[in-house]
């Protein structure tokens, strides 16, 4: 999303409301994907390097991934793409 507090809200009520916290009935495994920096062509995927400032991750893509994980989201899965050179 274009706001990353927002989306780290939503997201975060999303995880709860569907992970639930009653262990009586059986819950679905929330996933945040795709971490991180998830961009580009598609047909690309397997190849694109999204390039990102270290402020521009901190600030911008990594508060959503954060927030899910302390909401106790159950999995993450990585994004086909690079960052920085670096595989995600």
């Amino acid at each position: 999303g274009e706001d990353p507090y927002l989306t780290a809200r939503l997201g975060a009520a999303y995880v709860k409301g569907l992970q639930g916290n009653d262990p009586v009935y059986l819950k679905a495994a929330a996933c945040a994907k795709h971490y991180a920096v998830h961009s580009g062509p598609e047909r690309l995927r397997h190849e694109f390097d999204a390039i990102s400032s270290a402020k521009d991750l901190h600030e911008t893509y990594l508060p959503a991934f954060k927030a899910l994980v302390d909401a106790g989201v159950e999995a993450v899965m990585c994004a086909y793409n690079r960052t920085n050179g670096e595989p995600c």
